[in-house]
């Protein structure tokens, strides 16, 4: 038998003299059951929904950006995409140009 079950069979069984502290042992022991397993739920469904919102949050955001140097248009865009999508092409699933003006 391990050392370690033999100490906590000796904290769980009681004496024949005294069968309360056994039935409060067998409650403490299943609601730290019950409290472990609801915080592993709910780390699992925290942890699930962080990647929904990563994931929704990269849809809306590009992961790289390729703007002209201050308010200025990027010149030569066609050549300019035309370079970016052979260098990209096996590594990302698209490319989109977009406008982007502040008013």
């Amino acid at each position: 038998m391990k050392f370690s079950f033999q100490i906590a069979s000796r904290y769980i069984r009681s004496k024949k003299s005294v069968n309360f502290l056994s039935l409060i042992s067998v409650i403490t022991i299943a609601g730290i059951a019950l409290g472990v397993t609801v915080l592993i739920m709910a780390i699992s469904i925290l942890s699930g929904f962080d990647k929904t919102v990563s994931e929704n949050i990269i849809k809306f955001n590009a992961h790289i950006n390729i703007s002209g140097y201050g308010d200025r248009n990027l010149k030569d865009f066609n050549s300019t995409s035309e370079k970016i999508k052979d260098k990209i092409k096996n590594q990302y699933a698209s490319f989109s140009p977009y406008i982007s003006k502040k008013y």
